[in-house]
């Protein structure tokens, strides 16, 4: 399991120095998500009335003062590039119910000098599926993962993957984990940089606007205790 379950949240700020933690998010500090893609009154904020661990969450909401009209939301987050090569990046999210918003997407991008290695999760809310990020570039549901029992109520998410192979292990979401082993993961020639880059991003539904809320995000080492 990965290493913030092994002690409560609130005393996993210790590890934020352990070689294999790219990023222990409880949002209890300043926002420090960069909205990429939004328009209109779009909100990415901290907010303390709806949270999971310990005060505060981080709050998406598409434009408000006009029809959402499947506004699209993403933000980002710069990490470093990790040394071990199994990757697991976890977190929570909650949305309404019913849904405000008809997809969701937990992405990461690895550049390891010369190659990015894309991991992905998208949530397809309107067609109660989920899929993960293929080496075709397009997107694969997974069997029997159904994102249907998250709506509502906080709900816990992972992906693992070996980023030197760029192949999945596994994903969990509302209580179900899939074994994901051997499955490629898409990637593609890139720059010379070497970081991880991860984003979140929401759509909203017709009915929008739409309000995604995402809390108790850790990214690093993968370890089997």
């Amino acid at each position: 399991m990965p290493r913030d379950h092994v002690a409560p949240f609130p005393l996993a700020s210790n590890m934020r120095f352990a070689k294999g933690v790219l990023l222990l998010e409880d949002f209890s500090g300043a926002n420090r998500w960069e909205t990429i893609s939004g328009v209109g009154d779009l909100a990415v904020e901290r907010i303390n009335t709806d949270y999971d661990t310990p005060t505060h969450c981080l709050s998406i909401k598409s434009r408000t003062t006009a029809a959402a009209n499947l506004d699209l939301v993403t933000v980002g987050l710069p990490c470093t590039y990790p040394e071990s090569d199994i990757i697991t990046v976890r977190g929570k999210w909650k949305t309404a119910a019913p849904a405000t918003a008809s997809l969701i997407t937990i992405d990461i991008r690895a550049y390891n000098g010369s190659t990015l290695v894309n991991p992905r999760l998208l949530w397809d809310l309107t067609n109660t599926r989920i899929q993960y990020y293929n080496a075709a570039l397009s997107h694969t549901p997974i069997p029997e993962m159904d994102p249907g029992p998250a709506l509502g109520v906080w709900d816990t998410w992972e992906i693992t993957f070996n980023l030197k192979a760029a192949q999945y292990i596994s994903a969990l979401a509302s209580g179900i984990r899939k074994d994901l082993s051997g499955i490629p993961i898409a990637t593609s020639g890139v720059e010379s940089d070497r970081k991880v880059l991860i984003y979140l991003t929401t759509l909203a539904n017709a009915s929008a606007p739409s309000t995604v809320l995402f809390d108790s995000i850790y990214a690093g080492e993968y370890t089997n205790i």
